[in-house]
């Protein structure tokens, strides 16, 4: 939970395969965001790679 004011920018990120998805990055940033963790998006571990 964040704290008035303050962004949290360690959790709440999805990722997937980049060999399992079809969408170009403009795609999945402005048509088709992720909904959450679901195949093929996991939690994405943050810092990490």
């Amino acid at each position: 939970m964040s704290e008035m004011g303050k962004t949290v920018l360690d959790s709440g990120w999805p990722a997937a395969r980049s060999t399992e998805i079809e969408l170009t990055g403009t795609q999945l940033t402005t048509t088709n965001p992720p909904t959450g963790p679901t195949a093929p998006w996991m939690e994405a571990v943050v810092p990490g790679t």
